[in-house]
């Protein structure tokens, strides 16, 4: 993913701001003034540290600019524990306004705040795996390399009695991600997710940890996109690629389901529950489409797609072996 060449506008003396904020839609507000910005930016003579790669919707990266001259609230626990280090973090919201909980992601770079939904009661929170102590105080400092794990101690005490042994924290996280994925989880614990942070039930012997940790770990790294897996679709039709009106159209006897992104061009090949497959406030077959109308897709753009189709439908077939594995072990009781 190279660096956005469009950065550099922001240094061209010869673009005035009238016309930078016209070529990218910017206007200022109460706490962000572009004029301000640039010229703030143009005084940092390492400007270029503050770039980071983002999280911006599911399977859908962006760059960004971590600077208080281009961001109104810069978060400093999030350039201390994920930006520039190896981490995992959950994305996971506090409560939810309508319809199912289905909000839950992983990503191993610095998360927008609206990853999993734009609904201001749905915001993510993030919560990564390592934390990193910073040894000084400006936003952009590097953080020490010692690290420590971001768990309750009363949860790993708890957690240690239940299986034996201390778990290694990466083991750990696989399992919390895989019961959140587990529709069994969901549907049980409905009414509890609606309302406040989601809590993980310990497991309920060993097997059962084992067999979740084994799907969970497999679950991260489809959705960080480390694992990809061969493509389900095809991309049979040439012309401009351009994404123009996207529409889905079911599978018949004759032909498989296809996505189309113009009057012409298709993905066939999309199964209708990964069409429709949501992550928080989100079709994402669909919203990574949408984020794109009027663009023509790259190669890379069009590799990345079916990617995301069928990480989609293997995480649909990972849920039923997490509710498998929760079945063969009894199931948690609803308190």
């Amino acid at each position: 993913m190279p660096w956005p060449n469009h950065s550099k506008d922001l240094f061209r003396a010869s673009l005035t701001d009238a016309e930078f904020a016209e070529s990218y839609g910017l206007k200022d507000n109460r706490d962000w003034k572009l004029a301000e910005a640039r010229k703030a930016l143009r005084s940092e003579p390492d400007w270029e540290e503050g770039l980071t790669r983002c999280a911006y919707r599911p399977f859908d990266e962006r760059w960004g600019y971590y600077s208080e001259a281009a961001m109104d609230y810069p978060r400093r626990e999030l350039i201390q524990n994920v930006a520039g280090h190896k981490n995992i973090s959950m994305l996971l919201p506090r409560q939810i306004g309508t319809g199912n909980w289905l909000h839950a992601m992983a990503t191993n770079v610095v998360p927008e705040s609206c990853v999993i939904s734009t609904k201001t009661k749905e915001q993510n929170y993030c919560f990564p795996l390592w934390l990193y102590p910073s040894a000084k105080s400006d936003l952009l400092d590097v953080a020490s390399p010692e690290k420590t794990a971001n768990f309750a101690p009363d949860f790993l005490d708890d957690l240690n009695a239940k299986l034996g042994s201390a778990p290694v924290p990466e083991v750990i996280l696989a399992y919390i991600y895989a019961v959140l994925y587990a529709p069994y989880y969901r549907s049980r614990y409905a009414a509890f997710l609606k309302r406040d942070f989601p809590r993980v039930p310990l497991p309920l012997d060993r097997a059962m940890f084992d067999r979740l940790v084994r799907l969970g770990s497999e679950l991260i790294a489809i959705h960080i996109m480390e694992n990809t897996r061969p493509h389900i679709t095809k991309y049979p039709i040439p012309g401009n690629d351009r994404v123009e009106k996207t529409r889905y159209t079911e599978p018949t006897d004759k032909q498989p389901g296809r996505v189309y992104i113009n009057s012409e061009q298709y993905f066939e090949g999309v199964p209708a529950v990964v069409w429709d497959y949501h992550i928080g406030g989100y079709r994402v077959a669909e919203k990574w489409l949408k984020d794109r109308k009027g663009r023509t897709l790259s190669y890379d753009d069009l590799t990345h797609y079916q990617n995301v189709i069928v990480a989609l439908d293997r995480t649909i077939a990972i849920q039923a072996e997490i509710d498998a594995a929760i079945a063969t072990a009894g199931g948690w009781p609803l308190k």
